[in-house]
């Protein structure tokens, strides 16, 4: 079977494959985001303004991720990724200098090389 990839971000990713080939993944109109409920506990003067100090527990879940699928792969933030860290069919766009994103002249990626997966253990990402 061959592999599918849904884009779960709002922007086009772009990959350079090693044979130079640029394969594109354009969003698929829906947007896996991390939710969680945020807790006040101060808040700070900023220019003569109170703002908000809130902390975020860790995330309880991803909205817009659909079930896994055989075959199917989904591309999200890393922000996404973390919080169903360990499902093997969730990619991030490859951006980490490691990586050896593909840049513009202004300095922005507009390729990535490789695609990365958070493995079941925290404190780092893995392939």
């Amino acid at each position: 079977m061959k592999p599918t990839f849904v884009n779960l971000t709002p922007h086009t990713i772009v990959l350079l494959l090693p044979s130079g080939r640029r394969v594109s993944f354009p969003p698929s109109g829906t947007v896996a985001r991390a939710v969680t409920p945020d807790v006040q506990v101060d808040a700070l003067e900023v220019e003569n303004e109170q703002v908000e100090v809130v902390v975020a527990p860790p995330f309880a879940e991803v909205a817009g991720l659909p079930d896994p699928q055989p075959g199917q792969y989904y591309i999200v933030s890393s922000i996404a990724a973390e919080a169903v860290r360990g499902r093997p069919d969730i990619l991030i766009p490859g951006t980490d200098p490691d990586d050896d994103p593909v840049r513009d002249e202004k300095g922005w990626i507009v390729a990535v090389r490789r695609f990365r997966r958070l493995t079941q253990g925290g404190g780092g990402y893995g392939t």
